[in-house]
């Protein structure tokens, strides 16, 4: 996958986007599915309050002001599969990611949508994966049961923890991990403002 070119916030309705969510085909693809996948996902992403940045036959990416936002889209994204693959006669099924991080300048930053592609392409059928930078935005929210995996996740600054939002009757039970360290936060979201955001989320709860 190529990487995702940066976002003006003039072409994005003028929304500092802090979250950007990436979902992509974890099955075999069909011209019909793929055509579904591009009827289906971008209204989501609507509905939540976010807007479809890029969107292909087989992978999503869009941009949400708060991962909180994000999550409950990429909640509908596959709960809304589950109950479509469940009477449906061929499989429709995504992994998704979601990466956060600041706005630097005029354009959203590049490598928050890259990490947020790798998050993705590390997750499985069904799964929904966070970087530790989105994790830290949700550490305190209750609506959501996540767990710390025992993937990681390679960056060119060292690797990062990988979490999960857990939805399904076959998932493991969720234990609140504790909240992620700067250092995790800052090669996530990329940016030497990371620690200002990471210390901003902690005074905001």
């Amino acid at each position: 996958m190529s990487a995702p070119h940066p976002v003006s916030l003039d072409s994005a309705s003028e929304h500092v986007f802090r979250t950007i969510l990436c979902a992509a085909f974890a099955t075999p693809s069909t011209a019909p599915l793929q055509q579904e996948f591009c009827e289906l996902l971008p209204p989501a992403v609507e509905r939540r309050g976010g807007q479809t940045l890029q969107v292909s036959g087989e992978r999503l990416l869009a941009g949400f002001p708060t991962c909180q936002a994000a999550s409950w889209c990429a909640l509908e994204i596959q709960f809304g599969l589950h109950l479509r693959n469940s009477t449906a006669a061929d499989v429709l099924a995504v992994r998704i990611g979601l990466n956060s991080g600041p706005v630097e300048g005029e354009d959203v930053a590049p490598h928050v949508g890259e990490v947020a592609a790798k998050l993705e392409a590390a997750g499985a059928a069904g799964e929904i994966l966070l970087s530790p930078s989105a994790f830290a935005e949700l550490h305190d929210v209750e609506d959501f049961a996540i767990l710390k995996t025992p993937k990681i996740v390679a960056l060119k600054g060292g690797a990062i923890e990988v979490y999960e939002i857990v939805w399904r009757a076959c998932d493991p039970k969720a234990t609140r991990p504790p909240q992620p360290n700067e250092r995790q936060v800052l090669l996530a979201a990329g940016s030497a403002k990371a620690g200002l955001f990471h210390r901003l989320l902690k005074w905001g709860k």
